[in-house]
């Protein structure tokens, strides 16, 4: 999985969200007891110190693998690449399950003597909320590629095609989320979100309306077959949905942005849209990446923020 798992330093898995299952044996168990009360509660430095000596025991396998593997031979090098970004994602969704669980958790019982004391836990935000599903989405994603690159697929098949075509231009893959609006994102972060998703599905709309000579062709299918105007369906549709973009949308943002866009896929040429324009933006388009269907990312020069980041 050379060049496509992105191997984490410590200091990156350090900084991976908060994390929190019931203390172990593996660390020992400071906790700070209320007096008279018989009340423990675990706290949270002891664990962070927990992830810190996990993921130092990490990095130990981590170099082991490494000098274990023949520099010499490509494919076990990209095989210990692909165990290493495995064991890497499995210990930070680890580390975020535990934190997490610390932080929510709710200790109540006092048995001691006492009745109706409960020690509740700091209530934790919507927005906190939001950021902790999309960190945990993220990590399940790349844990699933991880895996499924220590196989030999199709997904890992089209990804070492286009990661080359990515390496003889400098290109650096950067992912998106999977969640309908790929196309949409992959286009937003190159243009430094300046667009929102929305105003970029009305743009693509727009100008589908207005050059409906051009797109209409395309948008006749039998399903839609005698209810109106294909266009206008379509149109709204793409306003007011998930739907996934594809070639019509490509070419409407391209017409609508005045910028050239390059779609790189894995055994097929790259297509181009806005060919005549000076303005260029790169995708990559994957059939393999998830089980649910085809996906877009975006690919930025190795030098850019974004891309290294």
């Amino acid at each position: 999985m050379e060049g496509r798992a992105r191997i984490e330093s410590d200091d990156n898995l350090a900084a991976v969200g908060h994390s929190g299952v019931e203390l172990n044996g593996e660390c020992e168990e400071k906790r700070v007891r209320c007096e008279g009360l018989g009340l423990t509660i675990p706290k949270e430095d002891e664990l962070l110190e927990k992830h810190r000596q996990e993921r130092k025991k990490l990095q130990d396998q981590i170099l082991k693998l490494k000098k274990g593997s023949n520099k010499t031979d490509k494919k076990k090098k990209k095989d210990v690449n692909a165990q290493i970004a495995l064991l890497q994602v499995e210990l930070e969704k680890k580390h975020a399950e535990e934190m997490k669980q610390l932080q929510t958790q709710q200790v109540t019982s006092v048995e001691d003597g006492v009745n109706d004391m409960h020690v509740t836990e700091k209530k934790v935000s919507k927005a906190q909320r939001r950021r902790e599903r999309k960190e945990g989405q993220k990590l399940e994603r790349e844990r699933c590629i991880a895996e499924a690159e220590a196989e030999d697929t199709p997904r890992k098949q089209e990804m070492a095609q286009i990661q080359a075509k990515l390496d003889a231009r400098n290109l650096q893959l950067v992912d998106i989320l999977s969640d309908g609006d790929c196309l949409y994102n992959a286009i937003r972060v190159q243009l430094n979100e300046v667009h929102t998703v929305e105003e970029l599905r009305h743009l693509a709309a727009d100008y589908i309306r207005e050059h409906r000579e051009t797109f209409q062709p395309f948008l006749l299918d039998e399903e839609h077959l005698g209810e109106g105007d294909p266009v206008h369906h379509y149109c709204l549709n793409l306003e007011n949905t998930k739907t996934w973009g594809g070639q019509v949308e490509l070419q409407a943002l391209s017409g609508a942005l005045k910028c050239r866009l390059e779609v790189i896929q894995g055994d097929a040429p790259t297509l181009i849209f806005g060919d005549d324009l000076q303005t260029s933006l790169i995708l990559t388009y994957h059939r393999f990446i998830y089980g649910l269907g085809e996906h877009y990312n975006a690919a930025m020069p190795l030098s850019s923020s974004l891309a290294s980041s």
